[in-house]
């Protein structure tokens, strides 16, 4: 069961800092991609639709309780809305000066990076299926559901798919048609 739960966040940490990396110029363009039969590795969807950029900010927001979560908050602001969590793990950060922190709420894990003395969000994972993000979306709803509120203007790498709107990514792990994770990420760099 641990495989299941580590594997999409790895998955989801890649795609966060994938473009951070060099791996930008690996897209090639193709016609709308389905979870099933993909054979490339990184197709960018030009098909039509929506255009990410033309989404509201809160489509790449996590409302938690009434409280919206955003790309590069300070974390400080999260917990005192939320609470203490339920469990937070840190380690010396590999990218900045400072340790990374994991905050565990109910749900979700907040990653966040150092900055002085100040922990910022940069990845929000969902856990479950119990928090819905906009449009009513979820963990364990079908791809076209996803399609039908994000539209078609996303990167796909795999089974993972990926819509843009600066400052952030909002990335779905797509198995047999099937999300299986869901988690927002920071643009870094």
């Amino acid at each position: 069961m641990k495989k299941l739960i580590i594997i999409p966040i790895c998955a989801a940490l890649m795609a966060v800092y994938g473009n951070a990396c060099g791996n930008a110029d690996d897209t090639s363009t193709a016609a709308a991609g389905t979870p099933d039969g993909l054979e490339s590795a990184s197709v960018v969807n030009d098909a039509g639709g929506q255009d990410s950029a033309a989404l509201p900010e809160q489509a790449f927001a996590l409302d938690y309780g009434g409280f919206t979560i955003h790309m590069d908050q300070n974390m400080a602001e999260v917990k005192e809305a939320l609470g203490e969590p339920l469990g937070e793990f840190e380690a010396p950060s590999c990218a900045f000066d400072g340790v990374d922190r994991i905050f565990r709420y109910p749900g979700i894990q907040i990653h966040t990076y150092p900055d002085g003395e100040a922990d910022f969000v940069h990845t929000i994972s969902l856990r479950d299926d119990s928090i819905p993000i906009y449009g009513g979306i979820y963990i364990g709803q079908s791809w076209e559901d996803v399609m039908a509120v994000y539209g078609a203007d996303y990167e796909q790498d795999f089974d993972m798919y990926t819509y843009t709107h600066s400052p952030a990514t909002l990335s779905f792990l797509v198995e047999e048609g099937i999300v299986t994770s869901i988690s927002f990420g920071l643009i870094m760099g």
